[in-house]
């Protein structure tokens, strides 16, 4: 079940974050043995990624010294490994011959391109998504209010507005601070992931509506 826009994505995205995180009750109050434990703390530090790699860009845009780009570097290191991987793995796959096929067919690097440029456009939604997510999941362990409250996958996309204004409205925040970042960091990678942060919302609303 592929969710039909972007704002559907992040929505079940949320749902399986406070699941993940919930999951970590487990860890301490039945035996899953070490592999089993050690599967769901890596579920939940992968879904902390993005804000890791958003607060060290931050650091990184905001703070002087030397090595600030190679910090950046590291932070985006995630969203760039899909394009070392597919050349390291794939050399063949730089070879653009022209071919004719009976559906539409990506090389693997523009494939990859392709993710890498859209995970860089929604970083920052993305981050913000996970800490919301991990935060009302904590808070609902603590206090055992809402653990069952679900939405299923078919009724959000029932419920979900794909207008303009709804996608504005959702993604807002990536925009504002994407402008933030664009105008008070005072180094080249953070001001243009700022700016593609700001065009989030637009870029959402196309990629759905295409």
């Amino acid at each position: 079940n592929v969710p039909s826009n972007v704002l559907s994505y992040y929505k079940r995205l949320h749902r399986w974050i406070r699941g993940d995180v919930q999951n970590l009750s487990l860890v301490f109050k039945y035996k899953q043995g070490i592999k089993g434990s050690l599967r769901i703390i890596q579920n939940v530090f992968r879904h902390l990624l993005p804000v890791i790699s958003l607060i060290t860009l931050g650091l990184a845009g905001v703070l002087n010294g030397a090595g600030r780009l190679w910090v950046c570097l590291l932070a985006l290191i995630n969203i760039l490994s899909p394009i070392f991987f597919t050349i390291i793995s794939r050399p063949a796959a730089l070879r653009f011959r022209r071919r004719r096929f009976f559906s539409s067919v990506q090389s693997s690097v523009f494939q990859s391109v392709s993710i890498s440029l859209y995970e860089s456009f929604a970083l920052c939604h993305k981050a913000l998504i996970s800490l919301d997510a991990v935060f009302k999941a904590i808070y609902r362990l603590i206090s055992g209010k809402k653990l069952l409250m679900w939405v299923t996958a078919a009724q959000a996309e029932k419920g979900a507005d794909k207008t303009f204004v709804a996608f504005i409205y959702k993604l807002f925040p990536s925009a504002l601070l994407g402008s933030l970042f664009f105008f008070f960091t005072n180094i080249w990678p953070t001001r243009l992931l700022g700016f593609l942060w700001f065009l989030f919302p637009l870029y959402a609303f196309y990629l759905s509506h295409k």
